[in-house]
């Protein structure tokens, strides 16, 4: 597994467009983020930002749960033993993040520039919210953390990808527009925000 490869946009948005359509069964939610978002001509990793469907219990027979499946696992263990994705070396397979790894096929035209791409997972739960979690996973970061900033111009913090007052009232924020808005500044398009 090569570190740092980086590809054209178009083979990174192939591999994207490819792992949203298959993870979007286990997802209420899911979107691309990252450098591809904005467009950036060469991309280092794909970044996906996905609300997860709910987990499914499982109850013994008097009605005590003995374990959950989440449709998420499922779906990637099933990416997994296709041989669509593998772990990433740098192991993080957490709740809110996993790191994985898309192998190349050695027929793709992608194969020149290394073995593979590694694909970051972001996992929206609550009490985080999308409109903060897709903003400051599209990036980059130095625009991420200029607009976390000027929150505190409004009296209000970004925590655990949630937006709150500065005496901890939740201040909803469903969208990208949102958190502009509440940073009092008109939207401004992925590919502009490099």
């Amino acid at each position: 597994m090569s570190a740092g490869a980086r590809v054209p946009l178009l083979w990174g948005f192939g591999v994207a467009t490819k792992l949203v359509a298959l993870l979007a069964v286990a997802c209420e939610r899911i979107e691309i983020a990252g450098s591809i978002r904005r467009r950036r001509p060469m991309i280092g990793d794909v970044e996906i930002v996905c609300i997860p469907r709910a987990a499914d219990v499982q109850f013994d027979l008097v009605g005590e749960p003995v374990s959950t499946s989440s449709p998420l696992d499922r779906a990637l263990g099933h990416l997994f033993n296709e041989g669509v994705l593998e772990p990433h070396e740098k192991r993080a397979m957490g709740g809110k993040y996993k790191r994985l790894w898309y192998p190349f096929d050695e027929n793709e035209p992608a194969a020149r520039y290394g073995d593979g791409i590694q694909v970051d997972l972001f996992i929206v739960t609550p009490p985080a919210e999308w409109g903060p979690a897709l903003l400051i996973r599209t990036g980059p970061a130095d625009f991420s953390r200029r607009m976390v900033t000027r929150l505190r111009d409004y009296r209000r913090r970004c925590e655990d990808l949630r937006i709150q007052t500065f005496e901890g009232a939740h201040v909803p924020c469903p969208t990208e527009e949102e958190f502009f808005a509440l940073c009092q500044m008109p939207f401004i398009p992925p590919e502009r925000r490099s």
